[in-house]
């Protein structure tokens, strides 16, 4: 590996600074050129200082090193899966975290409704020391878990819910090609 200082670019760094220097070295009357000269080697000077510190802080950094990492006993676990496909497992371990989850098939034998019926649910502390916990259900209407963590969606703007009940009590007018809606009233 190279040292700082060594090598082609360090060179044509060298080179810099000596053409540089023998542009101060110039004969000059009162002119601007010592002004340009004078500027041209602070902004070198700035251009060396901030390489530099870029060099420094690419540098690779001493980590200190990690905590060993530490076993988790599993305190339980649990597994069965039964001959008519159904299931259940759970496990919990020693820093807190717990799982449990159970299915069935339902309607089985027939192909149009068959499905996999799962609910289950987990638990565990956040980094930050909050608890979570986690119910769900997945079945043929989708993944539906429940948790006091979860974000929730905001409520249904009054004007949205208005037209939605219109839109049920007027079922023959969802159609394409139905009549339209009623237009909305002036001053709304």
């Amino acid at each position: 590996m190279a040292h700082p200082g060594t090598g082609a670019s360090a060179s044509r760094t060298r080179a810099a600074v000596t053409s540089l220097v023998q542009l101060d070295q110039l004969p000059t009357s009162r002119s601007s050129v010592p002004v340009r000269v004078k500027s041209l080697k602070m902004l070198f000077a700035l251009f060396i200082a901030v390489a530099l510190f870029s060099a420094a802080g690419a540098a690779p950094q001493q980590r200190p090193p990690a905590p060993a990492q530490q076993d988790i006993p599993i305190i339980k676990q649990e597994s069965k899966i039964n001959d008519d496909g159904s299931f259940q497992w759970s496990y919990e371990t020693g820093n807190g975290i717990a799982a449990s989850e159970q299915g069935s098939l339902k309607n089985a034998g027939n192909p149009e409704t068959e499905a996999l019926s799962v609910q289950g649910q987990f638990s565990y502390t956040a980094d930050d020391g909050t608890p979570i916990q986690l119910q769900y259900l997945a079945d043929e209407n989708g993944f539906q878990p429940q948790g006091a963590h979860l974000p929730t969606p905001p409520p249904t703007p009054e004007a949205i819910l208005k037209a939605l009940e219109w839109n049920a009590a007027h079922p023959e007018q969802d159609n394409e090609g139905g009549p339209a809606p009623p237009p909305p009233r002036a001053g709304r």
